[in-house]
C-alpha cells in the first residue's frame, strides 16, 4: 500500500482516548461512582471541544486548499466523515450529560470550553520561558 492509499483512508482523528476512557468506565462490571463517571464525561467534552477548533480551522484551511485544486476529493472526503462523527460525538456527549442531570446536556460544552480555553491560556503561560529562552538564542528582544 501505498503513502498516498494510507492516508487517504486514515481517520482525521485517529483516536478518542478520552471516550475510550469513559466507555471503559460505564461498561466497567463493577460500581464505578457518578461523580467519577460525570469527570470522565466532562473530560470527554473538553476534547471534543479541542476537536470542534481544530475542524474549523482545518476546515478554512482545506477551503482555501481545494479552490486552488491542491486538496483531492479523498481529503475532502476524509474530512466530510470526521465531521459527521464529530457530530455524532457531540450529540452522544449530550445525551450522556443528560442521563446524569436533565439539561445538563445543553450546559456540558460550555463548561468543556472553558476548560479547555484554561488549558490553552496555562499551556501559553508555562512556554512563555521557554519562548523567551529561544529568544534569547536567536539575539531577539522582547519589549
Amino acid at each position: 500500500m501505498s503513502t498516498a492509499e494510507k492516508t487517504s483512508w486514515e481517520a482525521w482523528f485517529p483516536t478518542h482516548p478520552a471516550r475510550d476512557t469513559y466507555i471503559s468506565l460505564i461498561s466497567s462490571p463493577d460500581p464505578v461512582p457518578d461523580s467519577l463517571l460525570k469527570s470522565a464525561l466532562l473530560v470527554r467534552a473538553t476534547a471534543d471541544v479541542k476537536r470542534i477548533w481544530r475542524i474549523r480551522d482545518d476546515k478554512m484551511a482545506l477551503t482555501v486548499l481545494q479552490n486552488k485544486g491542491l486538496v483531492g476529493d479523498d481529503t475532502m472526503a476524509r474530512f466530510a466523515a470526521a465531521e459527521k462523527e464529530l457530530e455524532a460525538e457531540i450529540v452522544d456527549v449530550v445525551s450522556e450529560a443528560n442521563t446524569f442531570r436533565p439539561g445538563w446536556g445543553g450546559m456540558i460544552f460550555q463548561t468543556a470550553t472553558e476548560m479547555a480555553h484554561a488549558e490553552r491560556t496555562r499551556e501559553i503561560v508555562l512556554n512563555i520561558p521557554k519562548a523567551k529562552a529561544r529568544e534569547g538564542e536567536l539575539g531577539l528582544c522582547l519589549t
